[in-house]
């Protein structure tokens, strides 16, 4: 009935998360078939995280470049979920089949971070470290607060070019005005108005974290991994907050839980930016409504 396109759209989305949750061995396959219909595409990509088939990876990698841009963020994030599917996808970003840029930072540390040495050290290769020193992020902190304490300047911001950024880079975690995701702390009521309280958590987000905002990976006994932040714990089993919403994990089946002590949140998210759209960002950010 999901593949029915008569049924009701919204139906058809929705009934695909009791069919995750029962997990049929024929799933995987129906939802490959799914990338041709548009209307329950995106949420049936999603779906594919929680599935090991070699499928996947030439499918996804096939189609790619006729998806839009929140079907190629939805698609990336079965690539990088286990290694034998990272490593077609890095093979794709070497050749230029993928651009870099279309990896969120958050994908990109899920992959240079993975206990596989080979996909590890490939990653770092075409996307670089995820750990800049610290004399760099105090340089950059500097820089960025000597141009945007200008009011002259600031006042020459695009607030909607700043929310078109907001959009793309930070609401999937982070909710500001009702908007956004959950994975992170919400925005709207914190010391937002505060120039150098945003410089050191979007700069430095490693600078301060609280507990129930630092990276988790869970790698499970099939192999795959998820990043996010540990909302809940029982006696058998975990939810992780992730960015594409919560994930309950049966303890039998984690392998390991590495608590890191760095943030959710991954450094550099405004390192490719020009400083014109850092403070379109920032006025944004610092804006009294939605």
């Amino acid at each position: 009935m999901v593949s029915d396109s008569s049924e009701d759209t919204a139906w058809r989305r929705g009934a695909l998360h009791p069919l995750v949750a029962v997990r049929p061995v024929w799933l995987p396959e129906q939802l490959l078939l799914l990338l041709s219909a548009p209307e329950v595409a995106e949420p049936a990509v999603r779906a594919l995280v929680a599935w090991e088939s070699p499928a996947i990876a030439p499918a996804l990698l096939a189609g790619y470049s006729g998806f839009n841009r929140t079907m190629r963020a939805a698609a990336i994030d079965p690539l990088v979920a286990r290694p034998a599917t990272a490593r077609p996808l890095l093979e794709a970003i070497a050749s230029g089949r993928i651009p870099k840029s279309d990896l969120s930072r958050v994908q990109t540390r899920q992959l240079v971070t993975v206990k596989d040495t080979v996909v590890r050290e490939q990653a770092e290769y075409l996307l670089g470290s995820m750990n800049p020193t610290s004399g760099v992020l105090k340089s950059r902190i500097l820089k960025l607060k000597m141009t945007l304490k200008d009011p002259a300047y600031m006042k020459t911001a695009d607030v909607g070019a700043g929310h078109g950024t907001f959009t793309q880079r930070c609401a999937v975690c982070h909710t500001l005005f009702d908007q956004g995701g959950k994975i992170g702390p919400d925005l709207t009521g914190s010391g937002r108005k505060d120039l150098d309280y945003l410089l050191t958590n979007i700069v430095d987000p490693n600078a301060s974290i609280s507990a129930e905002w630092r990276l988790a990976v869970a790698t499970l006994t099939d192999g795959q991994t998820i990043s996010g932040s540990v909302v809940a714990e029982h006696d058998t089993t975990i939810v992780l907050q992730t960015p594409g919403g919560p994930i309950t994990l049966e303890r039998a089946k984690i392998r390991s839980l590495e608590r890191s002590a760095t943030s959710l949140m991954p450094v550099g998210l405004t390192d490719d930016l020009t400083v014109d759209r850092v403070r379109d960002l920032f006025a944004f950010l610092m804006a009294d409504g939605g």
